[in-house]
């Protein structure tokens, strides 16, 4: 692993651990006063909303192979890579490649190549990106009303913290504790998205990020 997939793995390892650390100094606290974990070091939906934005916002620096589950039972595949970092999210019916530099979308007809990342999932792709939901977690954290429900739960093995949010666009998010998204539900653009992790890797295979053979590629970069 590269060194700065290994630092961006450490930070989101050193976030989890110092959140799992004052969790349990909390819980001590709770355990000899009787007073309400949240209350009695000032820690609110909030705080625990932006952890999790945290965590989803550090794992752009780590290598990993994803495997989701769909709505309607399909899968698909989110593959990071560093060195050169680039990011491919592969459906059934497309994939796109995102890269600092440019963009690949494709679909069962053609691959368009346009300059400068732009990391929009077609509602289609049935998948939202981490980067998404982590500015979906920023919005409800900005709510001055802010409620939300959170749990601990297992997802692909791996121990994954979570929390669902009631508001206008309520939505429930899932990060591991590396920060990789291991489940979302919700509506993004009046589409019904649940994606849910089945599978975790810490590799990339340069193959993942191959054009499908066969199809026209249209490169619309300028030269």
């Amino acid at each position: 692993m590269a060194a700065g997939v290994h630092q961006g793995v450490t930070v989101a390892r050193r976030r989890s651990l110092n959140g799992l650390l004052a969790a349990g100094a909390l819980l001590a606290v709770t355990a000899c006063t009787g007073i309400d974990p949240a209350g009695a070091a000032g820690v609110g939906p909030a705080d625990a909303v932006a952890t999790l934005a945290g965590q989803l916002a550090d794992s752009a620096t780590a290598t990993y192979t994803a495997t989701y589950r769909l709505a309607g039972g399909d899968t698909a595949t989110v593959v990071r890579a560093q060195d050169p970092a680039r990011t491919v999210y592969r459906w059934p019916a497309g994939r796109l490649i995102v890269s600092p530099a440019d963009t690949t979308r494709c679909d069962t007809r053609a691959c368009v190549i346009t300059a400068k990342a732009d990391p929009q999932l077609p509602p289609a792709s049935g998948l939202i990106t981490p980067e998404a939901v982590a500015t979906m977690l920023r919005s409800a954290e900005a709510d001055p009303a802010l409620t939300i429900a959170q749990r601990d739960t297992t997802i692909a093995q791996r121990h994954a913290s979570c929390v669902r949010w009631g508001g206008p666009s309520g939505f429930e998010a899932c990060v591991t504790g590396d920060g990789t998204l291991a489940a979302f539900s919700g509506t993004v653009a009046g589409t019904r998205l649940e994606v849910t992790l089945t599978d975790l890797t810490s590799t990339a295979d340069p193959r993942g990020f191959q054009l499908p053979p066969g199809v026209p590629v249209l490169d619309h970069r300028s030269r």
